[in-house]
């Protein structure tokens, strides 16, 4: 189901990391059907959830973007300065000028003849600088305010950029960052909860889905995107075309987490723009007042001073704001790239987040209001009273400013009751901290505080905690010095290979898998960083191939483990060189793939490595099973016959198959013959691991050659019948690794393909 129709058309800006547009998204579900009123009835209100999930992220996400990228701005720009040029040209500004001078000099004159040179010296400060904004605000008519480069754009740029370098960015571009963010919103907030909605899982993190996905979703097509996940992702498919309960239940927590980011969004963006209308505002008020009664003690001059600062706080308010909404979208973009496919659970934290933020917000505006006010209030006393300098008792000295009213502010008094009160709270202050204090309390430190007790009680918590836990050389404790072996893998990788290098990396995994069983793939990330690694792409690339192998190798049905992890790999390698040589791959995951293999195959060949030694009569029956050679009669073995008289003879019995003759005559008695089919049966699993690790050797000398890689997978299909034959088990189809057919040609592409790759491992 889609909805994109031209009613949105005008959210065509708001698009997620591959240029989709968000009114595009569409919810993949099988079609209504008679016959399948059960999916058809779960179906119905996942659409429904869908459409108001859609509609409600969709609105947030287009009104933070357009309030960040301040294109409104231009809609009101025109109009306003339109009004004020119009204003403006009412006045006779010579005249006023002049005029205003003269008022204001003569003001000055009197003041001086008085006596008040500190209020004389704050009046010709203010009239020089009234002089220097007259023809700024005059001849500019409110361009400083909403040109591109006025002071709010300025503010946004200010709270964008700092954003920005609070999350490591070093030189922040602010209208890059802004889009950035954006992107980074839909991608996160609405694409990968789409996904989680629709698949139970976010199917990005495989790239072929991802391209898939993307491709179907502009293209409006919802059939074949259906039946590209089918190829790529089968479980995803399978959720599309099965819906549950489950994914009713997501989309109502997706309901709920939209609800609040709208809100946030709705908060946020009013507060942006009434910060810019107040700037215009008081821009407004500094065009009359300036040229009015700057000029001149009083109110005018008062409103003019309030005008001009009232309109960089203004400015200032919305930095204040766009440097919340930017650190926040900042923070949930590192936490989503964290999340390694946990949508959902990231939506939850951040609608709790965003919660907070608002109430965060909230404290920051009354802080900065009254801070404003303050400000403001304290400049207008000095213009009003002046400043003392020292000439003796008048207009500007302490008495006379703490005595003084602004407009609007109210009678500033330092009477005795005012101190008396102050003086008590500091020695209540005190008091609190005192040390004897805290001993008379019963040990509640900082007693007169209201969760002291609550403070204590938690603190005696965790010393329990941490005496249970067994304290400095306790469990807890010692199961982190894990890190520092872990740490040592990676600079010994890195030291080898090199930092940022598909080598370095999976010898990193590697290595640790080799020290811990039990490591996670999540263990390598802070050992690959602290020994040097900085390249996230290349390490996520490493991850996901690794993940890839790992599913495999749990899904084959091999008795013995590293056999299965080589076939997987060997599986993968083939798979991402194929999609590479058919324009759809990935030179860096298939070169990931392809290091994975060597490993594996290696790890495979250093686990057989102890090689039995033979009788020659037990080696040449070895031999031909290994290198499928002839008997002395010409005659070439079945080979699950000679493991099924193997295995007799290891069991004490003798064997029955058409080389029964052949393998009695290795001699002695029954128990002889026992520990003789012992050996060859251990011969056989060195065998093979002898055999593909000098394939992949060559494989190694000449990546290119398909043929060398076609032996190699003959001689991996050769171990995994000699495990399903020793361990009575069946290979499945789909799991097999069949033998290459030599009567098939080479692929062509293939050395090209394989060129790319090898750049990546050098």
């Amino acid at each position: 189901m889609n909805i994109d129709n031209d009613t949105f058309a005008f959210t065509n800006n708001v698009r997620d990391y591959d240029g989709v547009e968000a009114r595009q998204y569409m919810f993949l579900a099988p079609p209504f059907s008679v016959w399948h009123l059960d999916k058809s009835m779960m179906t119905m209100p996942l659409l429904l959830i869908f459409a108001l999930w859609w509609i409600g992220s969709l609105t947030s996400a287009y009104i933070r973007n357009y309030g960040m990228s301040f294109q409104w701005l231009n809609l009101i720009s025109a109009p306003l300065r339109g009004v004020a040029h119009a204003l403006t040209s009412q006045f006779p500004i010579a005249v006023l000028t002049t005029l205003g001078l003269t008022a204001g000099a003569t003001v000055v004159a009197i003041l001086v003849a008085k006596g008040h040179i500190a209020k004389a010296t704050v009046q010709i400060l203010i009239i020089s600088v009234v002089a220097i904004m007259e023809p700024i605000v005059l001849h500019n008519q409110l361009d400083d305010i909403l040109s591109p480069s006025g002071l709010l754009a300025k503010g946004r740029d200010v709270g964008v950029s700092v954003a920005a370098g609070l999350n490591g960015v070093d030189s922040p571009d602010p209208a890059r960052e802004a889009d950035a963010m954006g992107t980074s919103e839909v991608t996160y907030q609405m694409r990968f909860e789409l996904e989680d909605l629709n698949f139970g899982k976010n199917i990005d993190r495989n790239r072929q889905c991802r391209a898939d996905y993307s491709v179907g979703t502009k293209s409006q097509d919802e059939n074949q995107t259906l039946q590209w996940l089918k190829i790529c992702d089968p479980a995803a498919y399978h959720a599309a075309e099965n819906p549950s309960a489950a994914q009713i239940a997501t989309g109502l927590l997706m309901i709920l987490t939209m609800i609040i980011d709208l809100i946030f969004s709705m908060v946020f963006m009013i507060s942006i723009v009434g910060a810019a209308m107040n700037a215009v505002y008081w821009g407004f008020a500094a065009l009359g007042s300036v040229v009015l009664g700057g000029y001149v003690a009083g109110p005018t001059q008062t409103i003019a001073i309030r005008s001009l600062f009232h309109g960089v706080f203004s400015a200032a308010t919305m930095a204040g704001t766009v440097i919340f909404v930017s650190a926040y979208e900042l923070f949930m973009g590192d936490l989503y790239l964290q999340a390694q496919g946990n949508t959902i659970q990231i939506s939850l934290v951040a609608g709790i987040v965003e919660l907070v933020t608002l109430f965060q917000y909230r404290n920051f505006r009354r802080g900065w209001r009254s801070a404003d006010s303050r400000t403001v209030n304290r400049v207008v006393l000095a213009a009003k009273n002046g400043v003392h300098f020292g000439y003796g008792p008048g207009v500007g000295s302490a008495a006379s400013v703490g005595g003084g009213t602004a407009l609007g502010m109210g009678t500033i008094a330092a009477s005795g009751h005012g101190i008396g009160v102050i003086r008590a709270a500091t020695a209540a202050a005190a008091l609190n901290s005192a040390p004897w204090m805290s001993w008379l309390a019963g040990g509640v430190q900082n007693s007169l505080q209201p969760l002291s007790r609550v403070q204590r009680r938690t603190t005696r918590t965790q010393g329990n905690i941490w005496q249970q836990l067994g304290g400095v050389n306790g469990p807890y404790v010692l199961s982190m010095l894990k890190v520092e072996p872990y740490l040592r893998v990676a600079q010994d990788a890195v030291h080898e290979h090199g930092a940022d290098t598909i080598r370095g990396v999976v010898a990193t995994i590697q290595g640790i898998r080799n020290l811990d069983q039990s490591a996670s793939l999540g263990d390598s990330y802070g050992p690959l960083v602290g020994a040097g690694n900085n390249d996230y792409h290349l390490m996520d690339t490493v991850w996901n191939a690794w993940s890839t192998v790992k599913r495999g190798e749990e899904d084959e049905t091999l008795k013995y483990g590293p056999i299965g992890r080589v076939a997987s790999a060997m599986k993968q390698a083939e798979i991402n060189t194929y999609r590479l040589i058919n324009g759809h791959g990935d030179e860096l995951l298939t070169a990931a793939h392809v290091e994975i293999l060597r490993h594996a195959i290696n790890e495979y060949q250093g686990l057989n490595s102890d090689r039995p030694v033979l009788e020659p009569l037990e080696q040449a029956l070895a031999d031909r099973y290994l290198y499928n050679l002839p008997g002395p009669d010409g005659t070439y073995m079945n080979k699950r016959q000679f493991v099924m008289d193997i295995k007799a003879m290891f069991e004490g019995e003798d064997p029955s198959g058409p080389l029964a003759g052949e393998l009695m005559q290795i001699g002695g008695n029954r128990e002889e013959r026992r520990i003789r089919a012992r050996r060859i049966y251990g011969a056989l699993g060195v065998g093979h691991a002898r055999i593909i690790s000098d394939r992949m050797d060559e494989v190694g000398r000449n990546l290119g050659d398909h043929q060398i890689w076609r032996q190699l997978r003959n001689d991996i299909s050769d171990a995994m019948d000699t495990d399903a034959r020793t361990s009575g088990t069946e290979l499945i189809p789909n799991h097999a690794l069949h033998p290459y057919d030599s009567r098939r040609p080479e692929n062509p592409g293939w050395r090209g393909a394989m060129a790319a790759v090898e750049q990546h491992l050098q």
